[in-house]
């Protein structure tokens, strides 16, 4: 059990984890403040010692995604501040082998595009792309720049008829999948942001969490509600059809996630929590 942060009413309250590439360290995001912040701080967790090992801040309202970038040396944020964030994470690095000190950072590379929340964001498996989607209805589509290495809005992609809420890019990089608070399930080209197949028009209620299976043929989605239409589907990608459905919880389902190598797939919510 790691003890982060605790505090009165909402503060410390977690709303995003990320597990580095190497397995050694947890980011967590959500309304955790520092030293009396306003804004709230992203803490870095050595696994191994369960010690803080860093501290960021820049954001000026609540995380609500964090992913790390497939070589670990960049961590990506997003928040209810309409903003994404990049942290350079070879800091980190350089302060665990200086001797294990706090690396405290304030600096960050700010992405700027969305008019409200940025609720969740996905790199491509080459991190030279990341996809941020947003209560504004779109999706953006950031892309690394030839000369400097930043990112730059390649594509503003508009397709959902509300709030979008989750997002993963597929293994080879050439597809996206989203899902909102539309009740809809959307497949994109990474290339040109362009909408390639409406997945499904009608989940029967929002959804909740998406991924992409390890061979990039499936999709799982579930759906975030407090009613009887909760539920997971798989997805075929090639023919759009759902091929497998299953009511596994009592109320919204809110992660999930497919096994790297076996035929399996784990999700998490309920009301039994």
């Amino acid at each position: 059990t790691l003890r982060v942060q605790i505090g009165d009413g909402k503060e410390g309250m977690l709303y995003a984890g990320a597990i580095s590439p190497d397995g050694k360290i947890l980011a967590l995001g959500g309304l955790m403040k520092f030293d009396g912040t306003d804004g709230p701080a992203i803490r870095l967790v050595d696994l191994a010692s369960g010690k803080e090992v860093g501290i960021l801040r820049g954001h000026s309202n609540v995380v609500n995604g964090l992913a790390f970038s497939p070589d670990g040396n960049e961590l990506a944020s997003a928040s209810s501040d309409n903003s994404v964030r990049i942290w350079n994470m070879t800091h980190l690095h350089e302060g665990a082998e200086a001797g294990g000190e706090m690396i405290r950072l304030n600096e960050s590379v700010q992405l700027k595009g969305h008019s409200q929340k940025v609720q969740a964001l996905a790199y491509s498996p080459d991190g030279l792309q990341l996809v941020s989607v947003s209560y504004d209805k779109t999706l953006i589509l950031w892309r690394r720049d030839d000369t400097s290495s930043a990112f730059a809005n390649v594509a503003t992609m508009s397709g959902h008829k509300g709030e979008v809420y989750t997002v993963d890019f597929s293994p080879d990089g050439e597809s996206i999948v989203s899902g909102g608070f539309d009740d809809r399930l959307l497949l994109w080209s990474a290339r040109d942001g362009s909408l390639k197949k409406e997945l499904d028009s009608d989940m029967g209620s929002d959804v909740g969490t998406v991924a992409f299976s390890p061979d990039g043929l499936h999709i799982l989605a579930s759906s975030e509600s407090a009613s009887s239409a909760d539920y997971s589907g798989i997805y075929e990608v090639s023919s759009g059809k759902q091929i497998a459905r299953v009511k596994n919880h009592d109320n919204s389902v809110l992660a999930g996630a497919w096994h790297p190598h076996w035929n399996m797939v784990a999700t998490a919510g309920g009301n039994r929590k």
